[in-house]
């Protein structure tokens, strides 16, 4: 499924390289999140975002199970780093059932938030 999606999405741009440097994001994440001797989802997942930005992504998205704890400290970690560099930003939870309108909103101010997304030229 992951590759139909990909090989349908792929001539619109909207799918980036991957980030698959692990060593890179995790030195970039103990230097800028949490310590390296947490070693658990919060360090990993803040950490491959934050290296993602600064390698050209355009926004992050942080998708967790309805009250994951992992998921709102990677919230909690990542979100104010990200929003004090101007880098769009969103979290959500999600508990199984489809989004009410407020959340589809959300998403949709997020997309365009990304769309509309230019790299700092200090950035580049």
């Amino acid at each position: 499924m992951e590759e139909d999606i990909r090989e349908a999405l792929t001539p619109t741009g909207l799918i980036p390289d991957a980030h698959d440097d692990l060593d890179a994001a995790m030195r970039f994440g103990t230097q800028t999140f949490i310590p390296a001797a947490m070693q658990s989802e919060a360090t990993v997942s803040p950490a491959v975002a934050g290296a993602a930005m600064q390698d050209g992504y355009s926004g992050v998205a942080i998708i967790a199970p309805f009250g994951c704890l992992p998921g709102r400290v990677i919230e909690g970690v990542y979100t104010p780093w990200a929003r004090a560099r101007g880098y769009p930003v969103l979290a959500l939870e999600n508990d199984g059932q489809p989004y009410p309108p407020n959340v589809i909103s959300r998403l949709e101010v997020f997309a365009q938030n990304v769309q509309r997304y230019e790299r700092p030229t200090s950035e580049v």
